[in-house]
């Protein structure tokens, strides 16, 4: 079923029972649970939202080039955007140095400040950086290059 252009829908001659009505539309979903008793009329408005997109990527020591396992990413919204959607999170790389998270679109500072044993030697990875996430993305590759704090 479509809507029509101000968003209006309806159903006829639905059997009385328990309904789930989805609501799609490229980058949003909404999803409304709703009873149907007999011979009644009833109007529901559905409320869509924004997809989250999934970000996927690698904490790499840009000196080396090499992936850096087991790194703490903070994603939080940047304030200097009005009307940002943003909403913080957090993710954690793998052994191998991927991690995977999802992310509602908007406007983030990304930032990595971690110390790490690296041979034997405690060094502190760093990174601080801007991503932006549209809305209907889907996916988005984000490899986050950390340097050695001095």
């Amino acid at each position: 079923l479509v809507t029509n252009a101000t968003g209006r829908y309806s159903f006829t001659s639905l059997i009385p029972g328990d309904y789930q009505i989805n609501a799609t539309l490229p980058g949003y979903t909404g999803v409304e649970n709703i009873t149907i008793e007999a011979n009644k009329t009833k109007s529901v408005n559905v409320s869509i939202d924004y997809l989250p997109v999934t970000v996927t990527g690698a904490t790499i020591d840009q000196e080396t080039m090499n992936n850096i396992g087991n790194i703490s990413i903070a994603f939080a919204p940047d304030r200097s955007i009005e009307n940002n959607t943003a909403r913080f999170s957090s993710a954690r790389s793998n052994e191998s140095g991927y991690y995977s998270v999802l992310l509602r679109p908007g406007t983030y500072n990304v930032s990595v400040r971690q110390p790490v044993n690296v041979s034997g030697q405690l060094v502190t990875y760093i990174y601080s950086g801007h991503l932006v996430i549209n809305v209907g993305e889907g996916m988005k590759t984000f490899d986050i290059m950390l340097a050695r704090e001095e």
